[in-house]
């Protein structure tokens, strides 16, 4: 009966060790794929206009300042430039990465300065940061 027991607490404790190096290794191949800015800042702008709404996602830091005029103006490390996407959807501008792949950001710039006439609302996600000097309007995070 004591054999089996000891036993039993055996197995247990293989079994912990296991699991606690396959979250090791997990974790460490997670961090080895990640996305590392390559540090070079790249300045694209965009030409769109007619958006009153944003939605900004995937920890993009963006500054909004109120103006007559529109403009959008993307800076990302110039590795991560092309996977940046900038689409307005009816009265909404939306700003992340592209949809369809996992990213695992490291050291990363992803930064946007945007001007408009007005700000109805906007939907933060993913560690996105809003801030600027505009009237707004609702201001939500899911």
């Amino acid at each position: 009966m004591n054999n089996s027991k000891y036993t039993t607490i055996l197995t247990l404790l293989i079994l912990a060790g296991l699991i606690l190096i396959a979250c090791n290794l997990t974790s460490n191949l997670a961090e080895s794929s990640a996305l590392r800015g390559s540090g070079n800042v790249v300045t694209q702008e965009e030409d769109i206009t007619g958006f009153n709404r944003l939605e900004i996602s995937d920890g993009f830091h963006v500054d909004v300042r109120q103006s007559h005029t529109f403009s959008v103006v993307i800076r990302a490390d110039d590795n991560l430039i092309e996977d940046v996407d900038v689409i307005k959807e009816g009265d909404t501008l939306k700003i992340g990465l592209k949809p369809g792949r996992t990213y695992g950001m490291l050291n990363a710039t992803l930064e946007a300065d945007i001007t408009m006439p007005a700000l109805v609302g906007a939907i933060l996600a993913s560690g996105s940061h809003l801030k600027g000097e505009i009237q707004a309007g609702d201001v939500s995070t899911p």
